[in-house]
C-alpha cells in the first residue's frame, strides 16, 4: 500500500496491489485498487495515482499485465483507467452496449463490476 500525497505533503487516499490467481505465472498480473478521500476526488488525482503504481509494478515485478475493475456506474473511475491505458476487457455483449449507451448496472446485474487492463507496453 502507497499512499496518496498531494504536493503539500497532506493526505489524499491510498492505492494498493495484490497478485492474482489468472491461471497465469506466479507473479506476473497484479489487481490494484484506489481510495481518495471524498474532498480529492474529481482533480484527476486518481488518474495519475493509478498511472504510477502501473509503472511502478512494471518496472520492479515480473507483471506483464494490471487489472482493476470498478463498479458498472462509476464513471468517473472508468475514465481515470482509461486515461492511464487500462481497456475494458471482452465482456459479455449486453454489458458493453449498456456501458456505452449510458444505462445502469441495475438495468444489466450481471454487469455489477466491469474490468479493465493494462499490458506491459
Amino acid at each position: 500500500m502507497l499512499a496518496v500525497r498531494l504536493p503539500d505533503g497532506s493526505f489524499a487516499g491510498f492505492v494498493c496491489w495484490w497478485p492474482t490467481e489468472a491461471m497465469a505465472p506466479p507473479r506476473s498480473v497484479f489487481e490494484v485498487g484506489i481510495l481518495l478521500l471524498p474532498e480529492h476526488r474529481g482533480k484527476g488525482l486518481g488518474s495519475i495515482a493509478q498511472g504510477l503504481l502501473a509503472d511502478y509494478l512494471f518496472s520492479t515485478t515480473l507483471a506483464n499485465r494490471i487489472q482493476a475493475s470498478t463498479a458498472f456506474e462509476n464513471t468517473a473511475e472508468r475514465r481515470a483507467l482509461e486515461r492511464r491505458d487500462f481497456n475494458w476487457r471482452a465482456f459479455s455483449a449486453e454489458c458493453h452496449s449498456s456501458m456505452e449507451n449510458g444505462e445502469t448496472a441495475s438495468s444489466t446485474p450481471d454487469c455489477a463490476r466491469i474490468p479493465a487492463i493494462r499490458r506491459l507496453a
